[in-house]
């Protein structure tokens, strides 16, 4: 039986590394691939040396688990070494091209970000600036009313 030497690959089995890998590059060089206008026609490019599966795994490592992908840290960047990561669903989630970052205090992160880190949902604080019109200070507290239409009333 054919067994290629990463390992990854053989008849009928492949990894979940190398299904990342295959996809990423399948995104960026086919343009009959359904991801094609998100990536390889905006110009995003996998680099010279992740044409080979084994350097690719040589820098990247694994797939950690289930649910994680690769992420481009740049969005805007190339799929290459110091630009990527393994991701989870909710990193991915944040970092979209569309994804709002406010700088608050000498540090910019995305909404979501900030809600996690001052305790506070991410609705109630979207509620507070966008349709009250808070500035980040107030809409950052926890004890700060209002709260989102949505929110339950404690009984």
């Amino acid at each position: 039986m054919f067994v290629t030497s990463h390992g990854h690959r053989t008849p009928g089995k492949t990894s979940p590394t190398y299904s990342s890998w295959g996809a990423m590059k399948n995104r960026c060089q086919s343009p009959t691939s359904k991801d094609w206008k998100s990536y390889g026609a905006r110009g995003i490019t996998v680099c010279a040396r992740w044409q080979k599966f084994e350097n690719f795994l040589a820098d990247m490592g694994k797939k950690p688990k289930a649910g994680f992908s690769i992420e481009r840290r740049d969005v805007n960047g190339n799929y290459e070494p110091g630009n990527c990561i393994w991701a989870t669903p909710q990193v991915q989630s944040e970092n979209r091209r569309n994804t709002k970052r406010i700088e608050y205090a000498g540090k910019t992160q995305t909404e979501a970000a900030w809600a996690r880190e001052y305790g506070i949902s991410r609705g109630r604080l979207h509620y507070r600036l966008e349709q009250l019109g808070m500035p980040m200070e107030q809409a950052l507290k926890k004890d700060c009313l209002p709260k989102h239409p949505s929110s339950k009333k404690a009984g």
